[in-house]
């Protein structure tokens, strides 16, 4: 078997395999003598076809179950051979050859690139030092308190951190679009849920208000069919509630299996997971 490989462009590179015909040759003779054995053809006792009347039926079914059998095990010869490490599936494709004594192909692939790791042996590092302050508790805790709030409904005119449950439904030059109505839906003012515009227009709105909001969706708008366009939202308003966090007492604690040593025990337990989390980030 002769190899030769070629770079091409960036990480490419083409392969080329030749090979003796009679690797193949005498592998297509020993199936076809096999089958003489086994096949059933009209008028001929099984076992006593010719081989003749054999490679006429499946002569080139056979030749090409064999060379494509050959061209897989000789690519992967080939390519130990010239220790290459191949990102991915080659394409291979048969040269035609004046010569009917030997079988080339050229297979093409890409490699890895080879990366070349430098030495350490004098850089410097500088040790992380990262503490875990009482401030940085209170964030936490505070995080943890917004993400168990709950919504209470009230008389009043909608503020930034409301949430609002409205109605809608959005016209683009007067049609309506895939998405564009809305049942009981809660947009809390200020957590940029909804395109620009719409969450600030609901400051101020009371339950029963209807309001209308003349909008833009981004340019970048993942529904690509109104990106960019203008649209117009009928918006009826059916409650407005305020947000209430819920109190740092032993309840709220059990919540998160703490159900002895108050809150400094719950300080602790976070502190704890907040040093998990460090550590994972850093050597996870």
């Amino acid at each position: 078997m002769q190899v030769s490989v070629e770079p091409k462009e960036g990480l490419e590179r083409e392969m080329t395999v030749e090979f003796p015909t009679a690797d193949i040759d005498g592998e297509v003779k020993t199936r076809l003598q096999s089958l003489t054995k086994t096949v059933k053809i009209n008028g001929f006792r099984p076992g006593k076809i010719p081989v003749s009347v054999v490679k006429k039926r499946f002569g080139a079914q056979v030749e090409a179950e064999v060379l494509n059998e050959k061209l897989q095990k000789s690519y992967f010869e080939a390519i130990a051979q010239e220790k290459i490490n191949p990102a991915g599936q080659p394409k291979i494709d048969l040269v035609d050859e004046d010569n009917k004594d030997v079988i080339r192909y050229k297979a093409t692939f890409e490699v890895y690139p080879e990366i070349e790791v430098a030495s350490l042996s004098e850089q410097t590092f500088e040790k992380a030092n990262v503490e875990i302050t009482d401030a940085d508790i209170d964030a936490t805790i505070e995080n943890i308190r917004k993400q168990n709030q709950v919504f209470n409904e009230v008389d009043r005119a909608a503020e930034e951190g409301d949430q609002v449950v409205v109605d809608f439904v959005g016209t683009i030059d007067g049609e309506a679009f895939n998405g564009n109505e809305g049942k009981d839906v809660p947009v809390v003012i200020g957590q940029a849920q909804m395109i620009e515009g719409f969450e600030e227009g609901l400051k101020g709105a009371k339950a029963g208000d209807e309001i209308t909001l003349n909008l833009t969706f981004p340019e970048d708008y993942h529904y690509t069919d109104v990106a960019g366009k203008d649209v117009q939202f009928d918006v009826k308003v059916k409650a407005v509630n305020e947000s209430s966090l819920p109190e740092l007492n032993d309840e709220f604690f059990a919540k998160f299996g703490i159900t002895d040593g108050g809150e400094e025990a719950f300080r602790e337990e976070v502190k704890k997971n907040m040093q998990i989390e460090l550590f994972n980030f850093f050597f996870g």
